[in-house]
């Protein structure tokens, strides 16, 4: 295998020279039977078809597609200049035409892009007038050796001519650059590198233009970088990168795998199925213009060589059937089922066949013809719009990746004293059908929330001891920080403004005569004290029980200060620390009315002198 030759085995002076050639006006967005059939793994109804008249006994590899062309890459051939070992050693490009049942003709080799070493197939952009390709550079060691490494140049049409090139992704040390392959847009180079930081060996990278220039390689992750290689890439379309790699879980060598893609994520990987696949290496998938076929190359046995090229072709299909095909939505980030989704369904050349939402399941049912191929398109205006081919009667899943968030950020305070308040707790509940989003504020009091962009909402603030906050947002189109002013909650049990010695009189404390127990359901008051205390955090009280005068004044001095207690008890068990009180019982030295001992009183004028003071020691 190719990858094998260059950079393991067969040719360990030549790393891996191999690109995708993108043909002039190929349509990348165009989807068809064949790459329907790929992305779906559909290979029942295809045969895999060995191109006889271009493979022999060497090397054919790589095919890449050039109009209504294969080029490919291939050793072995007479090729006037060259001696019979150079050319067994030197990989040069050959181009063979598409005949109308897919198959090739034999080949003619290609002079413009003569090297003395290695050549690899092109990578055009889409007018044709760019082109980019791993080229073979001659390293000088200290030693007096030599070696070839691998660099991705660049050139472009002129005049009809092709300038000089100019070296893109230059090799340095031991670190190659090779198989390039370039987005519709002309803006993505995709490529394969052994570069420092990647999971693997040979990781896939990609490279963006920013105002004209090229960004810093970003290592295209996890979902497709393996601790393997990951090489031979080529772009079916823009949301979708083929690409081969010898990891675990494949069918032997190098398996083919397709990558799909939304707004730079990649959502999922693809492990094609046989025929595609062997227990040999199988890489270098392209789809000939108008996508009746696609073309391989295998090392798999049957063949005439080491590596031959493939052709992969539909068998006459079957009639369909109408069925009921199931569509089902969810969030890439969240893992939740989206309702109320836009999804269309198109035929393959463009003709709208249905539409519908999806329902509170996140699922759209829609009569198709089973076994026939189609073009889902879903759009949201929270998500990426997405498209993707498929086989009615296969299981679609769409997985859509959200917009970019709009930040609701802003400062919990205190409306009194402008103070910054900790722990607070603000939620958005918006008008989109979106799930709510909290936070706390940190210890500063700040807080940072991402919404979706475009929905309308409530932010609603909450912290103990204040009063709720609901602020209404409108639709969010830009960034947006805000103030969240807390007041303190109302309390009837505070009658005049908090100062240090005034004091509280909680009339409704309930205990039974002769008793210190709280009667149930008489804690109202208390409640009211322990949100007090909650919103001055500093707050020291002393609590200050009272008797009426019935029994004796010594009983009734130790009756209170149990009471006192009873109280200081019940804070402690809603979370108001201990230091922050004292106790102090009065008995019945303070009666407010006229009932002292042996004075015939009311259960209720007695009742007015059983009473409890909280005296503010500290605000």
């Amino acid at each position: 295998m190719f990858q094998k030759q260059f950079i393991f085995r067969r040719l360990p002076v030549f790393l891996a020279i191999t690109m995708i050639f993108m043909g002039v006006n190929q349509g990348y967005t165009q989807v068809s039977d064949v790459l329907t059939d790929i992305m779906n793994s559909q290979f029942k109804h295809y045969e895999v078809v060995n191109q006889e008249n271009i493979n022999t006994a060497d090397l054919e590899f790589s095919p890449a597609i050039y109009d209504s062309s294969v080029v490919f890459l291939a050793n072995g051939r007479r090729i006037s200049g060259m001696s019979r070992a150079e050319a067994k050693k030197y990989f040069k490009l050959f181009v063979s035409a598409i005949n109308e049942d897919g198959s090739l003709t034999s080949e003619q080799p290609i002079q413009a892009f003569r090297s003395d070493y290695n050549e690899g197939p092109l990578c055009f952009s889409h007018d044709g007038q760019e082109v980019y390709f791993t080229k073979n550079i001659k390293i000088d060691e200290p030693n007096g050796s030599t070696r070839l490494n691998l660099s991705i140049f660049y050139s472009q049409k002129v005049n009809d001519h092709w300038t000089e090139p100019i070296e893109l992704l230059k090799a340095a040390g031991d670190v190659s650059f090779c198989h390039p392959a370039v987005s519709s847009d002309g803006q993505k180079l995709y490529f394969s590198s052994n570069m420092g930081g990647g999971y693997g060996k040979y990781d896939i990278y990609y490279i963006r233009k920013v105002d004209g220039n090229w960004s810093d390689p970003v290592n295209l992750g996890p979902e497709v970088n393996t601790d393997g290689n990951e090489l031979f890439s080529t772009l079916l379309s823009d949301n979708l990168l083929a690409y081969s790699a010898n990891i675990v879980g494949g069918l032997g060598g190098y398996d083919i795998y397709v990558a799909q893609m939304a707004g730079g994520n990649v959502l999922n990987r693809i492990h094609l199925d046989q025929p595609v696949n062997s227990e040999a290496d199988d890489i270098g998938l392209v789809v000939a213009p108008g996508n009746r076929y696609a073309y391989f190359s295998s090392s798999r046995s049957g063949g005439r060589g080491q590596d031959d090229i493939y052709l992969l072709k539909s068998l006459p299909a079957e009639r369909p059937v109408e069925t009921n095909q199931l569509v089902v939505v969810i969030d890439s980030a969240r893992l939740q089922r989206l309702q109320g989704i836009n999804c269309i369904v198109k035929t393959i050349d463009g003709q709208q066949v249905s539409n519908g939402e999806t329902n509170k399941n996140g699922e759209w049912i829609t009569p198709l013809m089973s076994g026939k191929s189609y073009l889902l398109k879903v759009t949201s205006t929270k998500h990426l719009p997405f498209s993707t081919p498929f086989i009615c009667g296969a299981k679609v899943q769409v997985k859509l990746v959200p917009l970019p968030c709009i930040t609701l950020s802003g400062v919990t305070l205190d409306q009194e004293t402008n103070q910054h308040l900790t722990g607070a707790e603000i939620r958005w509940v918006n008008n989109c059908g979106e799930r709510e989003v909290s936070t706390l504020a940190d210890s500063s009091g700040y807080f940072n929330l991402c919404l979706p962009q475009g929905c309308s909402g409530m932010l609603i603030g909450t912290k103990k001891g204040y009063s709720m906050v609901r602020i209404q947002v409108n639709a969010l189109v830009d960034d947006l920080t805000l103030n969240v002013n807390f007041s303190k909650q109302m309390l009837s049990i505070v009658k005049e403004p908090i100062k240090k010695n005034s004091k509280l009189i909680l009339e409704n404390i309930y205990f039974d005569f002769n008793e210190s127990t709280i009667r149930p359901a008489t804690d109202r008051e208390l409640k009211e004290l322990v949100i007090l205390m909650n919103q001055y955090p500093e707050m020291r009280i002393r609590i200050i029980a009272h008797t009426d005068s019935r029994g004796e004044a010594k009983f009734n001095l130790t009756l209170s200060l149990k009471r006192a207690l009873e109280i200081k008890k019940y804070l402690i068990a809603k979370g108001i620390d201990e230091s922050r009180m004292e106790t102090e019982g009065r008995g019945e030295s303070q009666l407010r009315n006229r009932c002292k001992d042996g004075v015939n009183c009311t259960e209720e004028e007695h009742q007015y002198n059983r009473r409890v003071e909280i005296q503010i020691l500290e605000k």
